[in-house]
């Protein structure tokens, strides 16, 4: 059996704020003098917040040794950090004469943008020299292209095609610089959470046979990352049944929910997997992989909304974020059911949102993957169900709301 470290993932839930600590520390003195009074001002007051915040520090850091331990055993076990990507775009850069230019690598160009009255540089360099090549008098002044990758990692602005960039790197044979093409935004390296949620994926997987649904399912994930992003794991279920949440169970058999990059696996796709699966599990077992059932919903929802902000926009924001959000790609995969404050709560996420003063979820489609309704919330009744919600399912109904 793979060992299992989720319990040392992360402690920090068990945080707590100073102010907890000042309000524990009066009530307790209370238990022994009932009559104890902490005016605000005094030694007496100073000293408590004093001890509260330093007993805050204390527990905090306590609660941060875990995930230091746990990034030390990952590290052991040969599973490194995602540190992220950079951006990348193709530049144009112009010789200031007919002479043309020779442009050595790593000359460093910035694009520029104005952020709340500060400009922002993000400064890319060149990938190798670039040779300009000179041209007769009367033409326009030569160019050349070349490829630049950004200087950090991580997610920057959108680079439209033509615009300009600022040459960082002083040059007399250069007179500007633009981007023309190729840009391709780099990825934010994960979060501390998002490693060790992956890293525990990986050391469950780490066996040389996969015998549990929690083996297998964490084995296609670390093993299949760019081709799987969902994946779930039913033991006792027959992939040629009707798959139905409550069917009986079958001794042998499990059966694999899976979901691509954003779209269904191909066959072949699926029969390389099964095989791969099939050569790393217990001898006997009746393994089938198929995709996940695609459902989606209804959303009807009053919206009160800041009446500074602009209601079209305002709306198409909440419509975006909340299809994302309930895409096959983020939505939840841990039960069969929507729920509903999770819908709620997906709406108020928008600052310009003041109150959703009512939301109704109805199902759409699919019958045989619906079950029925449990209190507001949703239940569909397909085992491996993802859900696929689109802006056209949702209905907002924007009503401005002004403090004045």
């Amino acid at each position: 059996m793979s060992a299992d470290f989720s319990q040392y993932v992360d402690l920090r839930i068990m945080d707590v704020e100073p102010t907890s600590i000042y309000f524990d520390s009066i009530n307790l003195a209370r238990l022994v003098l009932p009559d104890f009074n902490l005016r605000p001002g005094t030694p007496e007051d100073a000293m408590f917040q004093a001890f509260a915040y330093m007993s805050a520090l204390n527990i905090n850091a306590i609660n941060r040794l875990p995930n230091s331990l746990m990034l030390g055993v990952s590290k052991m076990l040969g599973f490194p950090i995602n540190e992220g990507t950079r951006a990348v775009l193709n530049a144009q850069l112009t010789a200031i004469s007919h002479d043309g230019a020779v442009v050595p690598e790593g000359t460093l160009l910035a694009f520029e943008i104005i952020q709340n009255d500060q400009i922002l540089e993000y400064t890319f360099s060149t990938n190798e020299i670039l040779t300009i090549a000179s041209n007769a008098p009367g033409n326009p002044l030569p160019t050349g292209t070349v490829g630049c990758t950004s200087l950090v990692f991580g997610n920057i602005p959108e680079i439209p095609v033509d615009a300009n960039l600022k040459i960082l790197t002083y040059s007399q044979s250069l007179y500007s610089a633009k981007c023309v093409s190729g840009f391709v935004n780099g990825l934010n390296s994960e979060t501390t959470d998002e490693f060790l949620n992956r890293a525990t994926t990986y050391i469950q997987s780490v066996t040389s046979a996969r015998t549990t649904k929690l083996q297998l399912q964490s084995y296609l994930l670390t093993s299949y990352p760019e081709l799987i992003t969902r994946a779930k794991v039913y033991d006792l279920t027959d992939s040629s049944g009707t798959l139905l949440n409550g069917e009986s169970e079958t001794a042998g058999y499990f059966t694999i929910f899976l979901y691509g990059p954003n779209r269904l696996l191909t066959t072949s796709e699926k029969d390389t997997i099964l095989a791969d699966v099939v050569e790393r599990t217990t001898a006997g077992l009746d393994i089938g992989i198929i995709d996940s059932p695609l459902v989606t919903f209804d959303i009807n929802a009053t919206v009160l909304y800041d009446s500074t902000y602009d209601s079209t926009l305002v709306s198409d924001a909440i419509k975006g974020y909340v299809a994302e959000r309930f895409s096959p790609r983020l939505c939840q995969y841990a039960e069969e059911r929507v729920r509903y404050n999770e819908v709620l709560n997906a709406i108020q996420q928008n600052p310009a949102v003041v109150h959703v003063t009512a939301l109704t979820l109805t199902t759409v489609g699919g019958a045989t993957y619906w079950d029925s309704n449990i209190g507001n919330d949703l239940i569909y009744n397909k085992k491996g169900t993802l859900l696929n919600l689109t802006t056209s399912n949702i209905t907002l109904t924007m009503t401005p709301y002004s403090a004045t």
